[in-house]
């Protein structure tokens, strides 16, 4: 494989009866990137996901990783097995480490003050979300994980938690490198990827391809995500301009 990717998948297809889940799909993924992965529910992403972890295997084509490469991976759905357990408990069990730097690595989370000691059995599913992407993240430094994949760790996040969800995978992507399936915006800009999976029906079967997007074709991605079906000038804009602070804050 090319000595600048970590992972490589290459002509993969995967079939279902009456589907084709992923078909002639080639990705390559170097380090230090995020790559943000998108498109309509049910077009094969978490599919792809599980191919590249080796829980689903390929019907034809190859995945390669770097001699060193070994991956992280969180899925959608997110369960703990002592939910009963506080926030910060949680934190200084999976992490074994002290209190303050446990306090320390939630604050940057947005788990400050009284916060740290909810009970994880009764959080939202945004803070499933950053609880999970905090302890994930925590365990992925001390293993020096080098790619970390991360399934729809949007999910019930908006606004200014999705933004610093955004910020935290840029910034783990000095070390790391991410892949993540997303639905929001605020963290789809921040990628410095952008893959596109859609599904197409030809001769009564489907299929779904992905496409690296250009420049139009990630303001295009993002508008969608920002207003669905119902692209607007006002949608495309905002997108450019979300575009625009990402790459300015990386240039900083």
């Amino acid at each position: 494989m090319a000595e600048d990717f970590v992972i490589e998948m290459l002509h993969i297809t995967k079939e279902f009866p009456g589907i084709k889940a992923n078909d002639d799909i080639t990705l390559q993924l170097r380090k230090g990137e995020v790559h943000a992965l998108l498109g309509e529910n049910g077009t094969g992403k978490t599919t792809l996901l599980n191919m590249l972890m080796g829980y689903e295997r390929p019907d034809s084509g190859a995945i390669r990783l770097g001699p060193a490469v070994k991956a992280a991976y969180l899925p959608q759905v997110i369960h703990f097995d002592h939910p009963e357990r506080s926030i910060l408990d949680t934190m200084l069990y999976e992490l074994d480490i002290t209190p303050q730097s446990a306090r320390n690595r939630l604050a940057a989370y947005q788990f400050t003050g009284e916060d740290v000691f909810k009970s994880v059995s009764v959080l939202s599913g945004g803070e499933l979300s950053r609880i999970t992407l905090a302890i994930k993240n925590a365990m992925a430094d001390k293993d020096a994980v080098p790619t970390v994949i991360y399934d729809e760790i949007d999910s019930g996040v908006s606004g200014k938690a999705a933004s610093r969800i955004g910020e935290v995978l840029k910034q783990s992507a000095k070390d790391h490198q991410i892949l993540c399936i997303t639905h929001t915006a605020q963290i789809a800009a921040l990628a410095d990827c952008h893959l596109l999976i859609q599904k197409n029906i030809t001769n009564e079967r489907t299929y779904t391809e992905i496409h690296p997007l250009d420049t139009e074709g990630r303001v295009d991605a993002l508008a969608h995500i920002i207003s669905g079906d119902h692209v607007t000038e006002l949608s495309r804009a905002n997108a450019r301009e979300m575009l625009g602070l990402a790459e300015h804050e990386t240039g900083d």
